[in-house]
């Protein structure tokens, strides 16, 4: 199909080719703009004008004869300047194969195209599209025709397509990484004759795979909470140290895998923050991943603070794989990827630093990327406005769940299970028979109504997702029934929104687990009861 650029470029050679005479093109050398085209000619000026897009009539050998308004407009060069780009162009652009073949001797010739950037005078960067044509007249050559289209925006649609398919295929390569070890462990699970050390390592392997792939999970979900600005900032004073403390305890996983050595300069000063002390815990843990995934194997990290003014100057170096200017432009974006020559390993989903940018702009800061180069390292400047004198930080969180005892083997709870996700109802079941709990399943509203009445449970688990009823609407029917008084609801969901908490807490759920259920948490509400 012919873009619309050729198609107008057809159009014009046509009405220019109309417009010379064998008299004029004889006398091409005389003419004061050397091509014998009628410069007057009404309908190729009205075109010329009112294009839509940008139009240079240039002349056999190479010089500008007109432009339309359009071209000014999209180049936005001096007359001097544009002059040379489009003779730029046009020797580019006759580098390039014919996307329009014309028949010998039919008063055409071929139509050539090309598509780069092109930088403007106030530094905003465009795409275009210039498609050349060659006109003919009867006696020879009558010049040439650049028509310039803005294409910025199709070639963001197909930049941001072309990054959606790199992080569906990316999406799915980090999924399998964490389902094999998983499924493997399985299978040694299956094994009957297996020995005490050799069922810990299969139960240890499940338990931080599936602590990955909850990360990632929660990595996307906050991606599109940010992007529609929904996820709110719990704001208090906290301090620089607990912050990083927490973030180091994070990622010391991935550093110790890879034998890196991390060195930590937070100064003697106490710096207090305003800020949500979970997301500045997500800012430098992202950031010090992000180090130890771009790093060699034995590589180091740096993780340094310092005043500058009423800021705090947090970077983070490494001496890994480092990035182009291509790069660095673009790491920030939604789904930028690194070298995609670096091995599979030391990929992403190309979500983190989003996080990290949106999160920073949200607490006021701003964070830039700095490299020298591929493999010479990279650097990353987090810049944050400091609390205000005097400030003191309250009781930092602790980094970690603090370890619940599990219930007293004499204490045994009657419990319903409500799930219409078969695995996942029996997998609760087997969890909580072996705490010595007694559980009924059920695996919609109406089951689990039946089941309640008959079973009168102490405690009920309930999927928010339900066939026939949702998990709100059985809570409601459940607190309706004054035989099951007192019972006590937990509601297990894959979503984990300010809103449906909120939505459950009115349903009547005195409890919101989101799914995986953190078991310590789940030991703890049975505890409780």
């Amino acid at each position: 199909m012919t873009s619309g650029a050729g198609k107008l470029g057809k159009y014009l050679r046509d009405k220019l080719a109309a417009s010379v005479s064998p008299a004029q093109s004889d006398a091409r050398g005389s003419s004061s703009h050397g091509n014998g085209v009628d410069p007057d000619s009404s309908a190729f000026r009205a075109i010329f004008e009112q294009a839509l897009v940008g139009i240079a009539h240039m002349a056999p050998d190479g010089h500008v004869l007109a432009v339309n308004r359009r071209l000014r407009e999209l180049l936005d060069l001096s007359d001097e300047q544009l002059a040379q780009v489009l003779r730029g162009l046009l020797e580019r652009v006759g580098r390039e194969r014919p996307v329009e073949r014309a028949a010998p001797h039919s008063g055409e010739s071929s139509a050539r195209k090309l598509e780069e950037s092109h930088d403007r005078r106030d530094g905003s960067r465009i795409w275009i599209e210039v498609a050349c044509s060659e006109l003919r007249a009867a006696g020879g050559r009558a010049g040439r025709i650049l028509v310039v289209h803005d294409v910025t925006e199709s070639k963001r649609l197909r930049e941001a397509d072309r990054r959606k398919d790199e992080f569906l295929a990316m999406l799915a390569h980090e999924l399998r990484n964490p389902l094999a070890p998983i499924h493997a462990a399985v299978q040694v699970l299956h094994q009957s004759a297996l020995a005490e050390p050799q069922l810990g390592l299969a139960r240890d392997m499940i338990d931080r795979q599936l602590r990955l792939l909850t990360r990632l999970v929660d990595d996307l979900l906050d991606v599109a909470r940010i992007t529609r600005g929904a996820i709110p900032l719990h704001r208090e004073k906290v301090a620089l140290r607990a912050v990083a403390t927490a973030a180091i305890e994070s990622s010391r996983h991935l550093i110790d895998a890879k034998r890196q050595t991390l060195a930590v300069d937070l100064g003697l000063a106490p710096i207090v923050l305003d800020g949500d002390p979970a997301r500045l815990t997500q800012v430098i843990t992202n950031l010090l991943n992000n180090a130890a995934k771009y790093t060699r194997e034995g590589g180091h990290i740096a993780l340094a603070a310092e005043l500058t003014g009423d800021q705090i100057c947090l970077r983070v170096r490494d001496d890994g794989a480092g990035m182009s200017p291509e790069l660095i432009e673009r790491a920030f974006e939604l789904f930028a990827q690194g070298d995609p020559t670096l091995a599979r390993s030391a990929s992403g989903l190309g979500i983190g630093l989003t996080l990290v940018r949106r999160l920073v702009e949200m607490h006021g800061g701003s964070v830039a990327a700095h490299s020298d180069g591929p493999n010479l390292g990279s650097e990353f400047v987090v810049r944050l406005p400091i609390a205000a004198a005097g400030a003191e930080a309250v009781e930092p969180r602790a980094a970690a769940p603090q370890p619940v005892p599990a219930p007293r083997a004499t204490i045994s709870l009657r419990v319903l299970v409500v799930d219409d996700n078969e695995d996942a109802a029996d997998s609760l079941e087997l969890l909580l028979s072996a705490w010595k709990h007694e559980v009924r399943v059920a695996h919609d509203g109406p089951q689990a109504i039946a089941a309640a009445v008959a079973f009168k449970p102490q405690l009920a688990l309930l999927d928010i997702g339900l066939p026939e009823m949702s998990g709100y609407e059985l809570a409601q029917h459940l607190r309706a029934l004054p035989e099951l008084q007192p019972l006590r609801l937990v509601a297990l969901s894959g979503y984990s929104r300010d809103s449906d908490r909120k939505q459950a807490e009115q349903a009547g759920f005195q409890h919101y687990l989101v799914k995986p259920p953190d078991l310590a948490a789940l030991r703890k509400i049975l505890a409780d009861v």
